[in-house]
């Protein structure tokens, strides 16, 4: 060997082919990445979650009570039931029973109406009763059991019943939960849950 050796070099194809396959592997990296986060979006202060459930995509969202914090499935996130109109005395009338003794919530809607409408009502009673502001709520059959004129001062009606319009609103000592369809009728209810728990205003 002679005293001055070449310095080694590394052929120019492993330079193209490193060149090319850095920028893949860390493309790589971050897609892999972005698959494993979850999807958390705020609104109003509150996180929600789109996680898998029973139906399929739901949105959890946890709210704190007197009795401690509450992790919440719902449907729709908030963003989905804004255009649906919650009139704020509805939403009031149900507030102001956990300031009243002895009161009560009758949830109720027609027999033979689709099973979507027994489970907005169940949604909405998972709020008002025992789970969250602990108001006793109980179910009816409307027409057999309570019709709206059987609501009191401390004992409202919910009604769950199919109009025109997407809507809450307060008729005398009856709260109707109005949606066009059965289908609708869930978006009704957590928009109005949301408006329960403010979340929404």
């Amino acid at each position: 060997m002679s005293a001055e050796e070449e310095p080694k070099t590394v052929p120019t194809t492993w330079i193209i082919v490193a060149a090319l396959t850095l920028p893949a592997i860390i493309l790589g990296i971050y897609w892999v990445a972005q698959q494993t986060t979850t999807d958390i979006q705020e609104y109003n202060g509150f996180f929600f979650e789109h996680v898998p459930c029973e139906v399929g995509d739901c949105w959890e969202t946890v709210v704190v009570s007197n009795v401690g914090e509450h992790s919440i499935l719902f449907l729709h996130h908030p963003s989905e039931v804004e255009d649906i109109l919650i009139e704020r005395p509805a939403v009031e009338r149900v507030l102001n029973l956990t300031r009243i003794a002895d009161s009560g919530l009758w949830i109720s809607f027609e027999d033979g109406v689709p099973g979507e409408v027994g489970q907005a009502a169940a949604n909405i009673a998972r709020i008002t009763g025992e789970r969250f502001y602990r108001i006793p709520t109980q179910a009816a059959l409307y027409g057999r059991d309570v019709t709206c004129a059987s609501g009191t001062d401390i004992r409202p009606v919910l009604f769950l019943t199919q109009e025109q319009t997407n809507r809450v609103y307060l008729n005398n000592n009856c709260i109707v939960v109005a949606a066009e369809s059965a289908q609708e009728i869930m978006r009704v209810a957590d928009a109005f849950s949301f408006h329960l728990l403010q979340i929404m205003r």
